[in-house]
């Protein structure tokens, strides 16, 4: 990698640009990594969109936006991280808590 000289990305207009960023105990990481991946990609005028990737659901909604929540494949719910954390519902059928 050492060799590898960083160059602009180019793309058509209209095209987007997807980011898929996976997190396991890395939470620091991806708190150093977002805001500077997030301005380079602006700077850059590059429309984008990051998908963090999380098996421990507690942490992926405190630290996203927006959350989808797939079961068997299927996306069954896309709503704001916070909301989603404080549904009981969710918090049953995904984090084994009872309601």
């Amino acid at each position: 990698l050492k060799l590898r000289k960083p160059r602009q990305l180019t793309f058509s207009s209209g095209r987007r640009l997807a980011v898929i960023v996976p997190v396991r105990d890395r939470e620091h990481h991806l708190g150093v990594l977002l805001p500077r991946l997030q301005k380079k990609l602006s700077d850059q005028g590059i429309n984008y969109r990051i998908f963090v990737v999380e098996q421990d659901v507690v942490t992926a909604l405190e630290v996203s936006h927006t959350s989808l929540v797939m079961d068997q494949g299927r996306i069954v719910r896309c709503s704001p991280s916070a909301d989603l954390l404080a549904d009981s519902s969710i918090r049953e059928a995904y984090l084994g808590e009872l309601a």
